[in-house]
């Protein structure tokens, strides 16, 4: 066995002791820390950012704080890392929604995939609106959003330049992006996620602002 790969498992006690009635084993650094982020989204959910503690995340993934400092050095170093995971999630389904409606013209496929980030449900949804909504009373938690935020902007960015939305990088703006979040958080508090009305209501406004800019007629 090499040394990285020894260096890459967590070993958390002598087989055969328990604790808390898990049964200790040895899990790759990367697989702990899948585990440490499910549990964290899970706790996120119901307790928010605020109120969910490293003791919390260590006891619902089931394992110690040492395999917990092992993966990151800080609560705030996990929220980092769901974060970026979630803004590769979002790109991953924007690249497949694009795959899939090839028959629609460039405006109508850009506006179906803004809606499919406001109304769709995914593990990242609900943790983002808890994000929006505690960060108005929590001056950590809003300079957290801004400085991450600087790594969505850079995954769109991207996307438009590599899937010819060029145009559309002009959407990364204050306005644009408070207007986004509050119909996020919207649906999150009144569960309208797959609402077919809400989304043919919220359709019309986006169109009607494309228009109004003249997004894809220049």
């Amino acid at each position: 066995m090499t040394f990285e790969t020894i260096n890459s498992i967590i070993y958390l006690r002598p087989t055969g002791l328990k604790s808390g009635g898990c049964m200790s084993k040895y899990l790759k650094k990367s697989e702990r820390k899948k585990q440490i982020k499910k549990a964290s989204i899970e706790l996120i959910q119901t307790k928010g950012y605020r109120n969910t503690s490293v003791k919390d995340i260590v006891d619902r993934a089931k394992t110690s704080k040492g395999g917990f400092y092992n993966c990151y050095s800080s609560k705030m170093e996990l929220y980092k890392e769901i974060v970026e995971d979630g803004c590769k999630y979002r790109r991953d389904q924007m690249k497949k929604h694009k795959i899939t409606n090839e028959n629609l013209d460039k405006k109508t496929l850009f506006i179906e995939m803004i809606l499919d980030k406001i109304l769709s449900f995914n593990e990242y949804k609900k943790p983002y609106s808890k994000m929006l909504m505690e960060m108005g009373t929590d001056e950590d938690l809003f300079r957290f959003y801004k400085k991450n935020s600087k790594v969505a902007e850079g995954i769109f960015i991207d996307f438009c330049e590599d899937e010819g939305f060029e145009e559309c990088i002009c959407l990364n703006n204050k306005e644009y992006e408070a207007f986004i979040n509050s119909l996020i958080v919207g649906v999150d508090i009144f569960e309208l996620y797959d609402s077919e009305s809400y989304r043919d209501f919220i359709r019309t406004i986006i169109t009607a602002y494309f228009e109004k800019i003249d997004l894809f007629d220049k």
